[in-house]
């Protein structure tokens, strides 16, 4: 195998970590020219190719790479990390067992281990593999959050919360994980302090849509439906698509006796999501309230076709009914 050239592979490498790609790209070829074997270069190249999101190409040359220096373990770490973005499972895993055989102590390589089973949905399976990671690498931070995120899935709040904490003190300033702490939180029936960490969240990343989302949630079921509206509000202009969110802001702002105002916001979501049943019965709601009841009964008719044991649909036509013929 060839001497790797030092300096201008460092210099390719300060580059590549400053994230100028296309700079540390240039660089890696220019050293292939003069050196086609490489396969340091080779690597970094098809890792570049991978953040990039171009896949094939990141395959194509990180097998190169392993085919000139076979035992290296993050390069067949990577190479299946490339493999799972195509879709090749099978492969992917062959390839990360192959990293953690040449190198068990690789934290990496069960990490990447662990996304391929979560996306074949294998939880307990990722879960096995992010708790090696952790045990190489206490301060993983990225493996910390990835085990809370399998937690959760696996349905156990409060482990997903300790996790979540745990990435907090190597990565205190992440939305995301502020996000999803909160959403644990709110699971454990902590509405309060899902609100302080959706609040956390947003103080790092303003335009986090779902963090206005569920803390308006949060804040609705605390009674605070001022504070509720004002945040799915926010949630509904960063996230115009999202049905549930304007179903919600119509359902508070009901609470809050505008009706004209509801009523435009579960029309929103209902041109969203034409069979949501409970915008239906919502839309009911507002249109009763606005003195509409022929409408109302109507809006309640389609919640009950779409639903028909939508006992509280049932309830409120009955009552719009008999309003009707007193």
């Amino acid at each position: 195998m060839e001497k790797p050239l030092s300096d201008p592979l460092d210099q390719a490498l300060a580059l590549h970590r400053a994230g100028d790609l296309a700079a540390a790209k240039t660089q890696y070829i220019a050293i292939l020219r003069r050196h086609p074997a490489h396969f340091d270069a080779l690597h970094l190249l098809g890792v570049i190719a991978l953040q990039n999101q171009d896949a094939a190409s990141a395959v194509r040359l990180i097998k190169l790479a392993t085919g000139l220096a076979p035992d290296v373990s993050d390069f067949h770490s990577n190479l299946a990390l490339a493999l799972k973005e195509l879709g090749q499972w099978d492969a992917a895993l062959t390839s990360v067992d192959q990293a953690i055989h040449l190198n068990p102590s690789n934290a990496q390589a069960h990490f990447n281990r662990a996304t391929i089973f979560q996306l074949l949905d294998k939880p307990e399976l990722a879960l096995a593999c992010l708790e090696n990671a952790i045990r190489l690498k206490p301060d993983y931070a990225d493996a910390h959050f990835q085990l809370g995120l399998t937690q959760h899935q696996l349905k156990r709040p409060a482990l997903a919360l300790a996790s979540y904490d745990q990435a907090l003190g190597h990565l205190p300033q992440n939305a995301k994980i502020h996000h999803n702490k909160g959403v644990a939180l709110q699971e454990l029936g902590d509405l309060e302090g899902g609100v302080r960490s959706y609040d956390q969240a947003l103080r790092y990343q303003p335009q986090h849509a779902e963090a206005y989302f569920n803390r308006a949630v949060a804040q609705h079921h605390l009674g605070n439906i001022d504070d509720a509206v004002a945040s799915y509000t926010q949630a509904v202009a960063l996230n115009p698509k999202n049905a549930q969110a304007h179903s919600n802001l119509g359902v508070a702002l009901l609470t809050l006796l505008q009706p004209e105002a509801a009523i435009t916001s579960l029309n929103k979501a209902l041109s969203l999501e034409p069979d949501f049943a409970a915008a239906h019965y919502n839309l009911g709601l507002a249109l009763t309230q606005a003195g509409r009841p022929e409408e109302a009964i109507q809006s309640y008719d389609r919640a009950v076709a779409l639903e028909p044991n939508y006992r509280y649909a049932l309830v409120s036509r009955g009552h719009a009914l008999q309003e009707q013929t007193d």
